[in-house]
């Protein structure tokens, strides 16, 4: 009966059983007759032809392993790909392309309707109109208000929310929402809910420098930095301290 070698895939025909050679010898002392003697000599008459034959069954055996285990391998390469392109088998162009972290995707989220009305900020006082709840506000708050290349006003951030007499504010987190708005220019402002003398403190000194620097990296432009309390005054730091806006010679 033939063999099967691939285990049930069978991508090729099986081997061809062998011509079974007789030996002389055992027919002769087997068989005393004339006849037997007859068959005997047919016997060693076909038997090169049966040998040259059973050669090229052999050979034929060989190629056809040779075929069938190079199918197994492809068959398994398959199933092994199928599973994933964490494998380590050739991939597609389309999953080469494909990057194996996180992907993340920035978007701007917008509270609140789209006012019909255009405002546009030409002095400090403009800017407070829309400031005016940080006066009540109970501890203090660092906010931004954005403005396009007309100077209108595009909306308002919220940086940070602190305590009673701080609030951290990093120029990371005042330019990201201002380059996601497209903002061509921003003024920043704070609140001094303690109710002291309107005066700026030496770290808003400092942390106005370091927006005035950003800014201009960035291509944007800080307007002023205003303080508000709940006296109902306003302290511009670009007034009071212009020199800070002055580019170095």
């Amino acid at each position: 009966m033939p063999t099967n070698l691939t285990n049930n895939l069978m991508p090729f025909p099986t081997k061809v059983a062998s011509f079974e050679s007789v030996s002389l010898d055992a027919v002769a002392s087997d068989s005393k007759s004339a006849e037997s003697d007859s068959q005997a000599d047919e016997l060693d008459f076909f038997k090169p032809e049966f040998d040259s034959q059973n050669a090229m069954l052999d050979s034929g055996n060989d190629e056809l392993d040779s075929y069938n285990a190079q199918f197994a391998v492809l068959m398994d390469h398959s199933s092994i790909e199928s599973k994933g392109p964490s494998k380590r088998f050739k991939r597609s162009l389309r999953q080469r392309l494909k990057y194996f972290i996180p992907r993340f995707k920035l978007c701007l989220v917008q509270e609140g309707k789209k006012s019909r009305e255009v405002f546009t900020i030409r002095t400090p006082l403009d800017a407070i109109d829309f400031l005016e709840p940080l006066r009540l506000a109970s501890e203090e708050h660092f906010v931004a208000l954005h403005l396009n290349v007309r100077h209108e006003v595009i909306g308002l951030h919220e940086i940070s929310h602190g305590t009673v007499s701080t609030s951290l504010v990093h120029p990371r987190e005042v330019f990201k929402a201002a380059i996601l708005a497209n903002s061509s220019a921003i003024i920043v402002c704070h609140n001094h809910p303690s109710g002291s003398y309107l005066w700026p403190s030496p770290d808003d000194m400092t942390t106005t420098a370091q927006l005035i620097k950003g800014a201009n990296i960035l291509g944007l432009t800080l307007l002023d930095h205003l303080i508000v309390d709940r006296n109902d005054e306003t302290y511009s730091i670009r007034e009071n301290h212009p020199e800070l806006w002055e580019e170095p010679k």
